[in-house]
């Protein structure tokens, strides 16, 4: 959890994009992952952040399907939650470059 500490906080003090607090990101990601392996889960978390956390990394590796996009999660929540799951993915979202690809 210490490896996304110093992302989360160049985030914000950037002030760009919506960043969740430290413990925000610890509940979301730490509800993510599989306590017996310590992988990523295989199925949807019931913890509402770690549901939405699990949800939108699951989007961001897809193709970018608006069917997998969360639509009526908090919208706050959501963007700090996605900005979560753009780093934790090392910034790198198949999905974004898809609607870029379309849109661009």
């Amino acid at each position: 959890m210490a490896a996304l500490a110093d992302p989360l906080r160049k985030l914000r003090e950037g002030g760009t994009v919506a960043v969740p607090s430290d413990e925000l990101a610890v509940r979301a990601v730490r509800g993510c992952l599989n306590t017996r392996t310590g992988g990523w889960r295989a199925s949807k978390p019931a913890d509402e952040a770690a549901g939405l956390l699990w949800t939108l990394v699951k989007f961001h590796r897809s193709g970018g399907s608006l069917y997998g996009w969360p639509w009526f999660a908090d919208e706050a929540m959501r963007d700090q939650l996605d900005t979560l799951a753009v780093v934790l993915l090392g910034g790198q979202s198949s999905a974004a470059a898809a609607w870029q690809r379309v849109l661009g």
